[in-house]
């Protein structure tokens, strides 16, 4: 009993503290498929190795509550998404005056897992009102989602 207990006692809270920013929406086709094998497409964003990163970093997430991962061959679950970046500028004011700084920002990410046949599972979404890294969102969002989908 301790062994089934702890993980989902873990899951649970991680849920609840990693799903502050995230909204993830289930559909009722998700609980029939019950051998779960998931593979990761790359997140699609304007910079592609800001899209690798937080692939990578979901996928840890998967990995850490010890979901399967899979080849496209050979899965049951494919995950796809995007990450909107936006540019965010701020002001630095300096010894020699006033300059304008400008960088991307990651605005939002969005999940959509479907099975092979293309059914939608389950459609999720993160708002980074926080203003957080890709680091931190990738683990946070990852960690809800994964939590949700095992």
């Amino acid at each position: 009993m301790k062994k089934t207990l702890i993980p989902a006692l873990t899951a649970i809270v991680l849920t609840t503290l990693a799903g502050c920013h995230s909204d993830i929406v289930c559909t009722p086709q998700l609980k029939q498929i019950k051998t779960r094998c998931f593979y990761f497409e790359p997140l699609k964003t304007e910079d592609p190795h800001v899209g690798e990163v937080l692939n990578n970093l979901i996928q840890k997430e998967f990995i850490r509550l010890r979901c399967q991962i899979c080849d496209s061959n050979d899965a049951t679950v494919f995950i796809t998404g995007a990450a909107f970046l936006t540019q965010r500028s701020q002001a630095n004011e300096n010894l020699f005056g006033a300059a304008a700084a400008s960088s991307q920002a990651i605005e939002s990410v969005t999940i959509t897992v479907k099975d092979a046949t293309g059914q939608l599972l389950a459609s999720a979404s993160y708002d980074n009102v926080e203003r957080f890294t890709a680091g931190k969102i990738g683990r946070q969002f990852g960690a809800a989602l994964a939590a949700r989908l095992k």
